[in-house]
């Protein structure tokens, strides 16, 4: 699911306007908040969210490159990651999904397994 405007995120996903006003949507909280919305939406074991600033510009008082990403699995706490690729717009989003496999696989070589 595509969340990149700030009311998709709370209308669809259901993430809390407090956590969008008080920490923005560039944030690890609001990462945590739609990672574990779109596990619960979809009835998944797991679920990841990216939010960041692809670019040109800065958004939030964050540089463009920044990202946060959230990986919430059923049992276990949910994470958030921050990341800085700083580069253009298409090479820091592609960036961010490559991250975001690299998380899932090495959180299912460390910990789900050992489950």
């Amino acid at each position: 699911m595509v969340t990149y405007q700030t009311e998709t995120k709370q209308t669809l996903l259901g993430v809390s306007p407090e956590v969008i006003e008080q920490e923005g949507v560039v944030s690890a909280a609001c990462a945590k908040e739609m990672a574990e919305k779109i596990r619960e939406k979809f009835g998944t074991q797991m679920g990841i969210s990216f939010t960041g600033v692809a670019g040109p510009g800065e958004l939030e008082g964050y540089p463009a490159g920044t990202v946060f990403i959230g990986l919430s699995v059923e049992g276990f706490p949910t994470e958030t990651f921050l990341f800085h690729f700083g580069r253009d717009r298409n090479h820091n989003r592609a960036r961010s999904v490559k991250q975001g496999f690299q998380l899932i696989n090495q959180f299912i070589d460390e910990k789900w397994k050992n489950a």
